[in-house]
């Protein structure tokens, strides 16, 4: 019985094999089916070729951005300040959809900040924040554009930044240490009250640590 059972199967699987071969054979029996089909071909072989003619572009691109940003910071960092701004800046003119364009305005913004130009610092760190960056620069732009922002006395601009990262990254390890400096730039902008209220939010938030124990004196 089992061995019907298995024969009934085979033959099933046979008949569905010379079903399917047949309508194969008939579909390009139909010349137009052939033209269909290698238009078809034709058009994915095109799809996948801009693909990876797009995908080698844009490699290039941050290969080649990534070894220009080593040399601007090269600059930088001998505080040839003037040469390093003159790169970076035509780095992000040139090759703006780069994946390291986050990190060009970045340092950029470091540059201008050496050069105490805070106005162009708070504008470079702004327009990191908009961009793609690593992940260990994400905290570090905006508390760079939060601290061109108080250096340029715009007080409770720099508060909304500091919200906007704790947003961002919810967990983000030094969060009472941005509460801190809110507290502070709340202070600068004449909101006492305020600046009370978030001294008394990091001691209920972190009682044991030692943002804790600044605040305190100024949670009353």
């Amino acid at each position: 019985m089992d061995k019907d059972k298995q024969a009934f199967k085979d033959s099933l699987k046979e008949d569905e094999l010379q079903h399917a071969a047949g309508s194969l054979i008939h579909y390009f029996n139909d010349p137009a089916n052939i033209n269909r089909a290698v238009n078809w071909l034709i058009g994915v072989a095109v799809v996948a070729l801009l693909v990876w003619g797009y995908t080698s572009y844009t490699g290039n691109i941050d290969s080649q951005v990534a070894k220009s940003m080593a040399s601007a910071r090269e600059k930088m960092t001998a505080n040839d300040l003037d040469t390093a701004i003159m790169n970076f800046k035509t780095i992000s003119k040139d090759y703006p959809a780069s994946m390291h364009t986050g990190e060009v305005y970045y340092y950029l913004g470091q540059c201008y900040e050496k050069n105490k130009d805070y106005d162009g610092a708070a504008k470079a760190y702004e327009e990191a924040t908009k961009k793609k960056l690593p992940a260990e620069l994400v905290p570090a732009a905006y508390i760079a554009y939060a601290y061109a922002l108080e250096a340029k006395g715009e007080n409770l601009k720099a508060v909304g930044v500091y919200d906007t990262l704790l947003r961002k990254l919810p967990k983000y390890y030094g969060a009472g240490e941005v509460m801190l400096d809110q507290a502070r730039n709340l202070k600068l902008a004449g909101k006492d009250l305020d600046a009370v209220l978030k001294y008394k939010e990091i001691v209920e938030k972190f009682p044991d640590s030692s943002w804790a124990i600044t605040a305190k004196p100024f949670a009353r």
